[in-house]
């Protein structure tokens, strides 16, 4: 996890059946780049890690838009995630976007969970 946030991390580092926020992308070139959004990844989009393989974590078995896509380790640690239980504009329970939803739960209120802005969450 960086320091700048404390929750954001990498998909790599993501734990199992945790559904994360996209919020950018690392150390990837600028081709690199390309090639993920040629996949399907972007800002704002929620990914979740279904399966990891045995050794070094390969390869990992990612669910982008209802999709399972296989992806190598190095190409996961590009991709920078906020979970999305801890995402200010994601439900705790439904995945939707859904501020109060939190309160209920007893979960920090959005106004203390941070957003990576690539959501399109404006308030904070």
């Amino acid at each position: 996890m960086t320091e700048t946030n404390h929750i954001e991390t990498t998909l790599f580092n993501l734990d199992k059946h945790r559904p994360a926020r996209i919020c950018g992308f690392g150390s990837a070139s600028e081709h690199e780049q390309i090639r993920l959004r040629e996949i399907g990844f972007a800002e704002g989009d929620l990914v979740e890690i279904l399966h990891v393989g045995l050794f070094g974590r390969s390869p990992l078995n990612v669910k982008l838009h209802g999709t399972a896509i296989a992806m190598r380790p190095n190409e996961a640690k590009m991709i920078r995630v906020i979970p999305a239980d801890l995402h200010r504009d994601v439900g705790v329970e439904t995945g939707s976007t859904n501020l109060e939803v939190c309160d209920i739960h007893g979960l920090p209120t959005s106004a203390e969970k941070p957003c990576c802005g690539a959501c399109g969450s404006t308030s904070k």
